[in-house]
């Protein structure tokens, strides 16, 4: 029995920065995202979750126009539906932050961001030379000098100093140190408590779920969930099998949608964890224990069987090659 994810948690009226509605993006003959629907409200921390290559840094360029949708609509602060992104007069209002931004390799830091500033009636210079001195940023340097983790910082300030209303964040908490990381995130939570919105894509939950407070699962192309974070955390429950479990129990817990996620050793007993709907957990012949589930195995349970493939299919590739 297959479990279909769709939940669509809503707690109120709020205003909505940005909403989109069947999206969907080809390249060639391969749809990378298919009928994406979700939206963004006013102060909140969005965190898009998928795997590697699922389309999230797609969702993105969609978002900013670098991109055409190949089908679907946009809304953007509450003006009419546009296909083709964000229109040009309401671009100062969001800020994008990755690793494939470049700035001017002729210029110094400093130089460059005295440009940008120009750009933008509300932007803040004062500030990013303020912070960039306080994470020892030189800003005498060219873009080029710096290190992989300081080019994401300095771009990172660049755009919260225009001071936008969204901000759209490309998988940056990789490249940052657990310091800088946990001082960025801050920076975030301050920004999205004034009324900024955040939407950061990562595939690895963990480290931003303290500060995130919504949650937006893209899986096979969809948003398949929608809600605040500590929704999915209190419907779904973790728990602990002696291993291995027999082929009756599997069949029993995956007609309930649960599905063992990995193997653990306690006490020098091997023993399986299984992840589910806690409104699902069916009744069990034996003992078993239960756990508080975490985000890494929320991840786990909603994209296993796509990550199994992926390696089988690598698997056999090398095989192939092999031969």
């Amino acid at each position: 029995m297959s479990i279909s994810f769709n939940a669509i948690v809503i707690v109120e009226e709020e205003l909505s920065l940005f909403s989109c509605a069947h999206l969907s993006k080809k390249y060639l003959s391969k749809y990378v995202l298919q009928d994406v629907s979700f939206s963004l409200a006013e102060g909140h921390f969005y965190v898009l979750m998928a795997p590697n290559g699922a389309g999230k840094s797609t969702v993105l360029r969609l978002i900013m126009g670098l991109e055409r949708p190949t089908a679907g609509t946009m809304s953007f602060f509450g003006a009419s539906h546009d296909v083709k992104g964000i229109p040009q007069n309401l671009r100062g209002q969001v800020g994008l932050v990755a690793e494939t931004i470049e700035f001017d390799p002729g210029s110094s830091l400093i130089r460059f961001l005295k440009f940008y500033a120009t750009l933008f009636p509300f932007y803040d210079l004062k500030w990013v030379c303020n912070m960039a001195q306080v994470r020892s940023i030189d800003l005498t340097q060219k873009f080029q000098k710096l290190s992989r983790g300081q080019k994401m910082q300095i771009i990172l300030l660049a755009e919260l100093a225009k001071k936008p209303k969204l901000l759209l964040i490309d998988e940056i908490t990789s490249v940052l140190d657990p310091y800088s990381r946990e001082f960025y995130l801050h920076q975030l939570s301050d920004f999205t408590s004034q009324g900024g919105t955040v939407l950061l894509t990562t595939n690895v939950i963990n480290e931003v779920e303290h500060k995130a407070s919504d949650l937006l699962i893209l899986k096979n192309g969809s948003v398949v969930w929608e809600s605040p974070i500590g929704e999915i955390f209190r419907q779904f429950i973790k728990i602990i099998l002696p291993d291995p479990i027999s082929e009756d129990t599997l069949n029993i817990l995956s007609n309930a949608g649960l599905y063992p996620i990995s193997r653990i050793r306690i006490e020098g007993r091997w023993m399986s964890t299984v992840v589910g709907p806690a409104a699902s957990l069916p009744s069990l012949p034996f003992a078993y224990s239960q756990s508080n589930i975490s985000a890494e195995d929320l991840f786990k349970y909603f994209f296993k069987n796509s990550l199994d493939q992926k390696v089988e299919s690598k698997v056999k590739a090398d095989d192939l090659k092999a031969a």
